[in-house]
């Protein structure tokens, strides 16, 4: 939409064309035509061009990334991680749906996300873990620590460590602090205790159904964050291909 910014002068517009860009804006194309008159002593005439509003998608993949930046951010708290990972994971569900509804509510054409291309065995466990959170059981993460530890030299001088992995299952799915165990080596003949030199601490999807089990067998891996990243990654290519698809059904003579 054009809007002229000189009161006194009243000017006529030609007609407006739109396009659809990649952060789901339909953008206005209008431009002026140029005025019969000009008054004496009056500013010359400007215009602005006012964007539309962002299209559902767009409004919805950008709370999809804004959960996913607040998964990554609550590594410290399981309880937080655990709400921002329930919000991530409907999103997912929510933005293909929206797709779908908006695609056939442009074009009137029907959207299929199948054909998509790009969909993964992480995408496919999200989608189940979505199903068993809303209709069997709540998700549950667990927390997974390695630690290496050192104990010693070999006789050529190579250092020698032990790595160590334990899990502590989060039964109360409102706990705010990541249970911690520690572990240490007590060298008798030196009395020395040798410590980890490496810490890391992994949530990870404890299968609650036969099916998420096998989904997460599937995904080669349960560790939380790996997962959300390979399917936010698989996210980001389906809405640019969703994004090419309305683009080319909104070119003239499509």
């Amino acid at each position: 939409m054009l809007i002229a910014m000189n009161p006194s002068l009243v000017d006529s517009f030609g007609s407006t064309t739109w396009q659809f860009d990649r952060t789901g804006v339909f953008s206005s194309g209008a431009r002026p035509r140029r005025a019969a008159h000009n008054l004496p002593g009056a500013a010359p005439a400007t215009s602005m061009t006012r964007a539309a509003p962002p299209r559902d998608s767009a409004i919805v993949f950008r709370d999809l990334e804004h959960a996913f930046g607040k998964l990554r951010l609550a590594q410290a708290n399981p309880a937080e991680l655990r709400r921002a990972l329930r919000e991530f994971i409907g999103l997912t569900q929510q933005l293909t749906e929206i797709c779908r509804h908006e695609f056939s509510q442009v074009t009137g054409k029907k959207w299929i996300p199948a054909q998509f291309p790009g969909w993964t065995p992480t995408s496919s466990l999200f989608k189940k873990l979505r199903r068993s959170d809303y209709h069997e059981h709540p998700f549950l993460v667990d927390v997974r620590h390695s630690q290496i530890i050192p104990f010693g030299k070999t006789d050529t001088g190579a250092e020698l460590a032990l790595k160590v992995e334990s899990t502590a299952k989060i039964d109360d799915p409102n706990r705010e602090r990541c249970p911690r165990p520690g572990m240490s080596i007590h060298l008798p003949k030196e009395d020395v205790w040798m410590r980890s030199i490496e810490d890391k601490t992994r949530y990870i999807f404890r299968g609650r159904t036969s099916e998420v089990r096998a989904a997460l067998a599937a995904a080669g891996t349960d560790d939380v964050l790996d997962l959300a990243e390979s399917c936010m990654g698989t996210l980001r290519g389906y809405y640019t291909y969703y994004c090419d698809r309305l683009d080319e059904s909104l070119r003239p003579g499509k």
